[in-house]
This record gives C-alpha cells, sequence and structure tokens, in this order.
C-alpha cells in the first residue's frame, strides 16, 4: 500500500477523532429534575436531560381546567438557551392501550428554556399568540434532591430508578419516576376516556419484597395555565386506585395499577431518546456549584462554542506532502450514526480524487462538551460511501470550558473499514491551555484560547495479506475562539511506516487557518 493511498484516509480519520477530543471527569450535572413556582403550586416542568435534547414534560391544567400535560422536545442554541416547540397530544383511553398510543402530535406554541443558574430557570412560552414568562426553581424533597449525571446506556446494574419510563411497543404514555430512599414518586403521562392527555401521580414506598407500592392520585380541576399569575394553579387531588412497580433490574421493570375495578399489567424500559443516557443519586439540596446555566460543564471560561444546525466553516490547510488546499466544514442536520442521535457535518473541497463532499462527522453536544460519534469517507465525484470509522468508546467528547494551565487528555481507539481492509487506530491527544491572547487570522482578529496539543495516532492496516502499521507523533499549538471554534493550528512530527519490506520516518508538518465562518447565527464577516 502507497503513502499516498494511505495519507487522505489517515487525514480523515484524526480530523473527525480532534473534532470530538477529550472527555473531561469534571462535567456539570445533567438539568433532569422537576422544576415549579412555589407560589403557583399545582403544575411543574419535568425535564429530561439526554444531552442532544432537552425535553420539558410539563404538567398543568388545559383551556377546561382540567389536567393535562404538553410536550417540548427543545435544542441547545448558540447562546446556551434551549428553544423548540410545544406539542399538545391526545391518544388512546389508557385502559384500552394496546399498541401505539399516541394520536399525532399538534403543535401549538413555542418554548425557550434560559438557565440562571443551577437551581433558577426562565421558562418563556408562546401559545396561541400569548407569551408569558415563568422563573421557575428546582424542586426540593425535604432536604433531597435528585442529580443526574451521563452514564452508560446499559444501566442494567443501576439501583436508583429516576428517570422516564416507557414501553416502545405502546409508544406515547410513560411514567417519569423519582427515586429518593425507600420511596419512589411517579407522574404517568396517559390519555383520559375523552382522549385528552391526562397526567396522574402516584406515592409508593418500598415493600419487603422489593417492589414499590402506593396509591394513584388525579389532580382536581385547576387554573387553566394561561390564567395562572402568581396564586396557587391546582385545588388537591383524589386518590383514584393503587399503582405497583416490579423492577427486574436497573433498566426493566412492570408497572400493575388499578383504577375504577380495571387492572392492568405493562412492561416498561428507561426511555433513551437522546445521545445521554441519565444516571442519578440522591444528594443532599443546594450541593450542586453554581456554575451558572447555558450548558456549563468544566470550570474555566469558555473556549469553543456548541455545534449548531447552519454552523459553517471554510478552512485553509497546509499538510506539507499530505496536500495543501481549503475545505469546508458545514452542519446540515440531524442522522443516526452507530445507534446515536447525532448532528450531521459534511467537509467538502477539492481533493486529488475530485472536488465535492469527501466525510461526513458525526458529532453531538454534550452538558459543556463537544462530542464525536464517528466519520464516513466518500468519493467526492461519485458519492460512493468509501470507508467508515466508529471511536471507541462511541462517545469522545472534549469539553468547552478551560481554566488557564488546565490539561485534558484522552485515550481511545477508532475502527475503520473499507473494501479490502480494516484498520484499528489508536489515538491520544492532550490539550493544555496555556493562555489566552490576540490572534489574527484570514477571518479576522480574536481574543483567543492557545493551547499546547499533543496528538499520537498507532495505525495498523490489514489488506492483501500484508500488515502495515503507522505511527505518528505530533505536537504544537492551536487557537480557539468560543464564538467561532478552531482559529489557527500549527504541528509537527514525525510519522514511521513499517511493511513487510522495512520501516521509514518522515517528518510532517501541518497548519490551518479560518478563512471565514458563520456560527450560531453569527458571522465573521
Amino acid at each position: 500500500m502507497s503513502r499516498r493511498r494511505r495519507s487522505p484516509r489517515l487525514r480523515t480519520a484524526l480530523c473527525a477523532a480532534l473534532l470530538g477530543a477529550m472527555g473531561s471527569a469534571s462535567a456539570a450535572p445533567l438539568k433532569s429534575a422537576i422544576w415549579w413556582d412555589p407560589a403557583e403550586s399545582g403544575w411543574g416542568v419535568y425535564i429530561a436531560d439526554q444531552g442532544s435534547t432537552l425535553a420539558l414534560f410539563w404538567f398543568t391544567y388545559d383551556n377546561d381546567g382540567e389536567p393535562a400535560w404538553f410536550l417540548a422536545p427543545t435544542a441547545p442554541q448558540a447562546d446556551g438557551r434551549y428553544t423548540g416547540t410545544i406539542e399538545r397530544i391526545t391518544g388512546v383511553p389508557l385502559a384500552q392501550i394496546v399498541g401505539q398510543a399516541a394520536d399525532p402530535g399538534v403543535t401549538i406554541g413555542n418554548a425557550t428554556v434560559s438557565f440562571v443558574d443551577d437551581y433558577t430557570l426562565d421558562f418563556n412560552y408562546t401559545v396561541n399568540g400569548q407569551s408569558q414568562t415563568k422563573q421557575l426553581t428546582r424542586f426540593a424533597f425535604g432536604q433531597d434532591d435528585v442529580v443526574c449525571d451521563a452514564g452508560p446506556s446499559a444501566r442494567a446494574g443501576l439501583t436508583n430508578y429516576s428517570d422516564i419510563w416507557w414501553n416502545p411497543a405502546s409508544s406515547g404514555w410513560g411514567i417519569y419516576l423519582t427515586h429518593i430512599g425507600d420511596d419512589l414518586y411517579a407522574t404517568w403521562y396517559t390519555y383520559d376516556n375523552d382522549r385528552e392527555p391526562l397526567f396522574l401521580q402516584g406515592v409508593t414506598s418500598k415493600q419487603a419484597d422489593g417492589s414499590f407500592s402506593g396509591e394513584l392520585y388525579r389532580s382536581r380541576n385547576g387554573t387553566p395555565f394561561l390564567d395562572i399569575d402568581g396564586a396557587p394553579a391546582g385545588t388537591g387531588s383524589d386518590v383514584i386506585g393503587s399503582m405497583r412497580l416490579v423492577f427486574s433490574d436497573g433498566q426493566n421493570a412492570t408497572f400493575q395499577y388499578t383504577i375504577g375495578g380495571v387492572t392492568q399489567t405493562k412492561t416498561i424500559q428507561r426511555f433513551v431518546f437522546g445521545s445521554t443516557a441519565n444516571v442519578c443519586a440522591v444528594a443532599e439540596y443546594g450541593s450542586i456549584g453554581n456554575g451558572g446555566g447555558g450548558g456549563g460543564g468544566t470550570s474555566g471560561d469558555d473556549c469553543m462554542p456548541p455545534y449548531a444546525v447552519g454552523d459553517v466553516r471554510e478552512v485553509r490547510f497546509d499538510e506539507g506532502t499530505d496536500g495543501a488546499g481549503q475545505r469546508t466544514e458545514r452542519i446540515v442536520g440531524t442522522g443516526q450514526f452507530e445507534g446515536q442521535q447525532a448532528l450531521v457535518q459534511e467537509v467538502s473541497g477539492q481533493t486529488s480524487a475530485g472536488n465535492g463532499m469527501y466525510a461526513r462527522n458525526y458529532l453531538q453536544n454534550g452538558d459543556g462538551t463537544l462530542v464525536s460519534f464517528g466519520a464516513e469517507a466518500y468519493h467526492p465525484t461519485s458519492g460512493a460511501l468509501i470507508s467508515r470509522s466508529v471511536n471507541s468508546p462511541i462517545r469522545i467528547e472534549m469539553p468547552r470550558a478551560f481554566s488557564n494551565g488546565q490539561s485534558h487528555e484522552l485515550n481511545w481507539t477508532v475502527n475503520s473499514s473499507a473494501q479490502g481492509f480494516n484498520t484499528s487506530e489508536q489515538l491520544r491527544s492532550k490539550y493544555t491551555l496555556l493562555g489566552r491572547e490576540s490572534v489574527t487570522v484570514e477571518a479576522g482578529t480574536f481574543q483567543a484560547c492557545k493551547f499546547a496539543i499533543e496528538t499520537d495516532l498507532d495505525s495498523s492496516v490489514s489488506a492483501g495479506g500484508f500488515n502495515t502499521t503507522v505511527q505518528v507523533r505530533r505536537t504544537g499549538f492551536e487557537w480557539t475562539s468560543p464564538q467561532f471554534g478552531m482559529l489557527r493550528r500549527e504541528d509537527s512530527g514525525t510519522s514511521t511506516v513499517t511493511t513487510p519490506v522495512g520501516t521509514t520516518t518522515t517528518p510532517v508538518a501541518g497548519e490551518l487557518e479560518l478563512i471565514s465562518a458563520t456560527v450560531g447565527g453569527a458571522s465573521t464577516r
């Protein structure tokens, strides 16, 4: 295998890996919690933070005063807010649900959430042309709180069951569980006999056999949500039945209820709809450090912006003998990659094979981090898929915020496959923030974070019965803008290639510079 054939593949894999870069051990807790206004008790917002999506389950009272719920799936914005539409969903009456439960949702408005700090948020919404703003606080269970962090998608071993649970075979209904000690609080979003959205609440306690059982409550009619104005919205609740939960492990359970002589049993599991699974634990209320909202994360100041659909960056690069030119990096939408919900970044430009789109990077925003899942390489003229590279572990994260002198390092593997060969690349990346300084590039002059960078790559390629190994060691500097991302990169090192006929070591060097960018709606020009 010649070096000319190998270099573009290595550059693509290295670029995709560095877009995700390193993970942070100090990521802030997720924003999953119950939020309310104590002066307007009776309604609230249950937030499920799964990284790429912040889902708002708004439990309130409909225009006729009956208890109802709305859903607002929101996405992170460049300014730290979360925005999305508000959906009103009707469905099959709860006792009749067998298969699909929900009717198609109807958009009734828009919602925006802005986090003031870890315990306060502003909830802005417009419904039927009427706009309102509510400041909500994180709900306390006496002195206790349930704090959730990002964790693995496999959670069979967990013993805290706080999360959203559902049955994928009858999607459209589910249960929001809050687990504190031997108590389990449930908010069940489902549908009334008239197909209108309805929420019920359960208060259960742990039994000798490990199950949780207790009473089911239905809220009495309250103040219609657009009329709530500083006074309690609810007027109390009444017992209408009972419920029981039996957990077979940390991610599977059975839910049994009895209402009005009707008893049913449903299998349920944790509901994963975003890029981040929740792992929750009980903590003292007030123990979360007030680091501010808007997708915080590590300590320090932001050095890079979050990703957003519509972001476009024009970059000039020079990799010496590996080629020079310009490329366009554009986030074109969302998609799936290895079961992960991702933002799709297309990379296009002139290559030796033609001019066009030649790579897709699969990215996402974490909680104060930038996430990479992997990449695909394409023929720029025909559009044919050439190779597919998957990170292991699948979720590689780089914090957006750094303090001076702070370092982050990660070791991971990129497994690639293409016709005729497979590659396994071991990578190590380390970023150390040296400070902040002014830097001028073609896109303009910016106050930038300056990093010392180290990148190691060890690759093994099998093709035609032969094995080739490549070892790359590079060090250098990188300047990044909290508004536009990478501004400039300079690095150099060596590349050692070992084939059945011998070993060759050559110097390598590279430069990258931002020409122009539109990120989060702001432009360099």
